[in-house]
């Protein structure tokens, strides 16, 4: 089972399906240095290089221990989603909201044999997919943007971290270690959202 069955089979797209997928666009070749959640390069997410072949081989030793654990549990593996759903699923999981009609049937009625890993290259990389980890963001965050002297840079600062793609432990690191006037510095604004 590769890493794109699992990902249709599993019913969901986390965070880990998507950084497969952004491995396995990498030239098979070179090697992938990878240092950054949700990146805008397909070769962007582990921390040591290393092959393509050792990027599969180790998808496949995930596969293999999730159907071992299913199979201690005395559980089967969800079918694979048929396309209406993985479209549905996709759309909602990677840009949170569900696709138009046009792009449903457009989708629907592809022929091309890797559409759903094109339907996931295009999502990632839209706009959508910027705001949608942005809306995250400012959810876990408990961002308000009133007429507040620090809620607007904050906001501002979130927004422009996400389409940078900073890295998380630098994104977490320039909040707890703000300091200063929110005019100079809006993570401030992390310590004074309540």
């Amino acid at each position: 089972m590769t890493v794109r069955q699992t990902i249709s089979s599993l019913s969901a797209l986390s965070l880990t399906g998507l950084l497969a997928f952004q491995i396995l666009h990498a030239n098979p070749s070179e090697t992938t240095d990878v240092t950054t959640i949700a990146n805008k390069s397909p070769d962007s997410f582990v921390r040591k290089t290393c092959t393509q072949q050792t990027i599969k081989g180790t998808s496949s030793l995930i596969d293999l221990e999730i159907l071992k654990d299913l199979k201690t549990k005395e559980l089967t593996p969800f079918p694979t989603a048929d396309d209406a759903t993985f479209l549905r699923r996709s759309y909602i999981k990677i840009i949170g909201r569900i696709p138009t009609h046009d792009e449903a049937i457009a989708f629907l009625n592809s022929k091309h044999p890797d559409k759903r890993t094109t339907l996931i290259d295009e999502l990632v990389y839209s706009p959508g997919f910027n705001s949608h980890l942005f809306n995250y963001w400012a959810d876990m965050l408990r961002l308000v943007t009133r007429n507040e002297q620090h809620g607007l840079g904050w906001h501002v600062w979130i927004r422009d971290a996400v389409e940078n793609n900073m890295p998380y432990d630098k994104f977490v690191h320039q909040m707890l270690s703000a300091d200063g006037h929110v005019s100079k510095n809006p993570a401030v604004a992390y310590y004074l959202r309540d």
